[in-house]
């Protein structure tokens, strides 16, 4: 049996008019290396789903991260004296405990294939390390290379094939930064500041110094970026933000004393910072580039700002939101990759074309959850691109901005439940007619689950509350007797008897007691009892996905990640109706499950690796040829014997399993 992608494939059209938010795009793109040798040829991280190659500009794609293991790719560089030989950082940043990484990635057939690097990890628990940065200092005949790590730095003197961990702290790193004129001089940023003056031997803490100009004491929030001047030798930039944004600047050989530069520009998301510096050869002048929720240039030192792109749709320099990073090629363009794809300008920003949306193949959409109707036109919600549409073999995108989240079919054609960001919303008309709802005042997010029961039009919704909606009324809570102290992770309504109902609640319990993790109620609600007990490892772990099959077993996924050597704790199973669990986790990778359903009476699900099917008492991969990725969502039809998934970072995918 082999999986097929349905796409969507590049970025569908989009819906929004000119002038409005428009929310399209193919997915989140963390990095980009140019090829100054070939400006067709390109290599793209995802944030997800690895490395991404083309040779033609974008027309086709071919995903060449074949190393065995789903992961993003924040960082690749090129060794200058040997260009085929590159280097990659590892990383997944989506969330909870599902933040983690592999170390660095290796290649020496110019990115065609990779293998791991002697800097590897693998995820455990209470060991999610991530590799977010590389630099390579290449002085004489020297390979030396930075890494940075989660809250380490580690330093390779030797070209990559050893490393040395020399700093460890408090930190949580994200960038490294080196000096054009000193390859010696080394600046480590994330929500701190350290800085090396040997080639990375040793770092020191400069964080505190850099606060005092701005008379900042509390830095935990804060993120810092750095860049070394090319036009002015001496001089590095500190780029600092928390709720307002400082420039400052110093002399890059002292770092003693910082002067603030400017104040006066806002970048609205303190997660995300990048910062680069473009040198313009021919007139000798340099541009300071800052990417947050919005891309800003200054071409005056720094003490005046003006926006460089715009996600309204229709204007010529039309670019998605959410900055991840900003690289350049030799003729003066600009390449920048964001939560919407990787986009390019040749005119300093007036103009914006897209690398990544008119690709044929490029499957890269990260989806939160789907639905098809029995018409078979389907709504799946995506991160950060809003809600597709898929119908008649055409993929659109619906004129809504922000974070699509998990949806229902109900009707038998075009109608779907579903949220967006932090409201609910009624699609009618495969999208034409879209009306908000709200379930109580609670924030919805887009990891909410969601369950319709076309027996009886209920709609069921969970956020810090499960929330009931029937036809013509407004919706009512159904777990009021529930303390709302932690948000609903997963539940399931028997639809042959709603006054049973299982729900899950979010984040481990580090007491001494467990309890309030696991609730079932045989009353619509009116009161609950709690089997939290009946599943000890609920101590440590969180439950992702409830489902009960025909027969009456309960199955439970599990999301946090095991110490190398013991049991898997992945998915347990009940056969007497929750009073006791056995594990059945044989067969399933280190790793989070995010979704579980009945198929034909197996048990099927998905994981940060791809699909599984339980089978003689242990688990395997289902099917052939579907991509390392993450899979948020498993639905089958019947009626055709169609199982689909949606993955986070490489969209919806169909396998027959008649």
């Amino acid at each position: 049996m082999n999986w097929r992608p349905l796409g969507p494939f590049g970025s569908p059209t989009p819906m929004a008019k000119n002038n409005q938010l428009s929310p399209h795009g193919t997915g989140r793109f963390m990095c980009l290396l140019t090829d100054a040798d070939n400006p067709q040829k390109f290599l793209i991280g995802h944030a997800t789903s690895g490395i991404f190659r083309t040779t033609n500009s974008g027309h086709t794609w071919e995903q060449v991260m074949n190393t065995g293991f789903a992961s993003g790719v924040f960082r690749i560089i090129r060794f200058k004296t040997d260009p085929k030989h590159l280097l990659a950082a590892t990383a997944l940043d989506i969330g909870n405990s599902r933040q983690y990484g592999y170390g660095l990635i290796e290649s020496f057939d110019d990115g065609l294939s990779w293998t791991r690097n002697s800097l590897q990890f693998d995820p455990e628990e209470y060991n999610t390390d991530q590799a977010r940065d590389i630099a390579i200092i290449e002085p004489k005949k020297e390979k030396i290379l930075i890494a940075v790590t989660a809250h380490k730095i580690h330093l390779s003197t030797n070209g990559a094939l050893s490393w040395s961990v020399v700093y460890e702290g408090r930190y949580n790193l994200k960038h490294v930064i080196t000096d054009p004129n000193d390859p010696k001089n080394i600046i480590v940023c994330g929500n701190g500041v350290l800085v090396s003056r040997d080639g990375g031997s040793t770092f020191a803490d400069i964080t505190d110094k850099i606060n005092s100009t701005y008379g900042l004491k509390n830095h935990t929030h804060t993120s810092y970026h750095a860049a070394f001047s090319i036009k002015n030798k001496n001089r590095v930039y500190i780029l600092a933000q928390n709720q307002n944004v400082y420039l400052l600047k110093s002399n890059s050989t002292e770092l003693k004393d910082f002067e603030i530069v400017n104040t006066g520009f806002m970048l609205m998301n303190s997660s995300r910072l990048v910062f680069s510096i473009q040198w313009h050869t021919a007139l000798k002048t340099e541009t300071l580039w800052v990417g947050g929720t919005r891309l800003v240039k200054s071409v005056d030192d720094g003490k005046t700002f003006t926006e460089a792109g715009s996600p309204l749709n229709g204007v010529p320099n039309h670019v998605h939101d959410d900055f991840n990073d900003i690289a350049f090629s030799p003729n003066g363009g600009v390449w920048v990759c964001t939560d919407g794809g990787v986009d390019y300008t040749m005119d300093a920003g007036k103009n914006w074309k897209s690398l990544t949306d008119q690709s044929i193949n490029l499957n890269a959409s990260l989806m939160f959850g789907f639905d098809r109707s029995l018409d078979n036109t389907i709504m799946a919600g995506t991160q950060d691109n809003g809600i597709f549409s898929y119908k008649k073999g055409i993929w659109n995108c619906l004129p809504i901005y922000g974070d699509g989240g998990r949806i229902v079919a109900v009707s038998d054609t075009d109608d779907f439940s579903g949220g967006v960001a932090q409201m609910n919303h009624f699609v009618k008309d495969g999208g034409k007619t879209i009306m908000m709802m709200h379930a109580g005042a609670d924030r919805t997010g887009h990891d909410f689950r969601v369950q319709y029961l076309k027996s009886s039009g209920s709609l069921y919704i969970a956020n810090m509350h499960l929330y009931k909606k029937q036809n013509g009324k407004y919706f009512e809570i159904v777990s009021s007797m529930l303390d709302a102290d932690r948000k609903i992770k997963a539940f399931w309504v028997n639809p042959k008897n709603e006054n049973e109902i299982w729900l899950a609640k979010d984040d481990p319990t580090w007491g001494s007691v467990l309890e309030k993790k696991l609730y079932q109620t045989m009353d619509g609600g009116r009161t609950w009892i709690d089997r939290s007990k009946s599943l000890p490892i609920l101590m440590w772990r969180s439950i992702t996905d409830i489902h009960i099959n025909r027969r009456g077993e309960i199955a439970v996924a599990l999301e946090a990640f095991d110490k190398k050597g013991e049991v898997l704790n992945k998915v347990y199973i009940s056969m007497d109706g929750g009073r006791t669990f056995t594990n059945i986790s044989i067969g399933l990778p280190n790793l989070p499950v995010n979704t579980i359903i009945a198929v034909n009476g197996k048990w099927v699900c998905g994981t940060n690796d791809g699909v599984y099917v339980y089978y003689k008492k242990s688990w395997q991969q289902l099917g052939n040829q579907l991509p390392k990725t993450i899979v948020t969502e498993l639905r089958y039809y019947e009626n055709d014997g169609m199982l689909l998934a949606s993955t986070f970072g490489r969209g919806l995918w169909s396998i027959a399993v008649k």
